[in-house]
């Protein structure tokens, strides 16, 4: 019984409309439409929040089909690879 209503659960968090969005996904979605593009790391500077809260958001942003991932990039100040996220 419990699967059931984690699936529904799950089909019901997907379903949500942008209006439906908490206040940090709003604010995540929001910086990625304005730069167009943006790594975790640039959305965590224009936020100014730590990247451990930035990355959860986009994340859910992810999974409701609001962003996609259009391939890496190169930091600029570490050298690390990282995951450029366009909305849709």
């Amino acid at each position: 019984m419990k699967a059931i209503s984690q699936y529904t659960s799950l089909d019901a968090f997907l379903y949500l409309t942008p209006k439906h969005l908490c206040h940090a996904q709003k604010a995540v979605y929001e910086v990625i439409v304005r730069l167009g593009e943006a790594t975790d790391k640039e959305i965590a500077d224009c936020l100014t929040w730590p990247i451990n809260r930035v990355t959860p958001r986009r994340g859910e942003l992810y999974q409701m089909d609001r962003i996609r991932c259009m391939g890496e990039r190169r930091d600029p100040t570490t050298g690390r690879r990282a995951m450029v996220w366009k909305p849709k």
